[in-house]
């Protein structure tokens, strides 16, 4: 599922999609789209209810590879500059 379903992306909102997409009979991975970060806790709340922000699995002859919309604004720990090796834009 592309992010920005849950925005702003407090607790309340992330609980609130998961009640919505339980009932899929397919995989829900969801991954952080630029709305996600609205609210100040939006990168905590998120990584509560759903998983690691970065993530990659593989299904059959394909491997799937997670990442926020806007790592570097959404990786305010700086680790998406030593995961990317970029800077940070001023």
């Amino acid at each position: 599922m592309a992010g920005g379903g849950a925005g702003p992306g407090t607790l309340e909102r992330h609980e609130h999609y998961l009640g919505l997409v339980e009932r899929l009979p397919i995989p829900d991975a969801c991954v952080v789209g630029n709305h996600d970060r609205d609210d100040a806790e939006g990168a905590d709340a998120f990584t509560r209810v759903h998983a690691p922000a970065n993530f990659t699995f593989a299904s059959s002859h394909a491997r799937f590879v997670g990442l926020p919309a806007d790592v570097q604004a959404f990786d305010r720990a700086g680790t998406a500059e030593r995961r990317f090796g970029e800077a940070p834009a001023a």
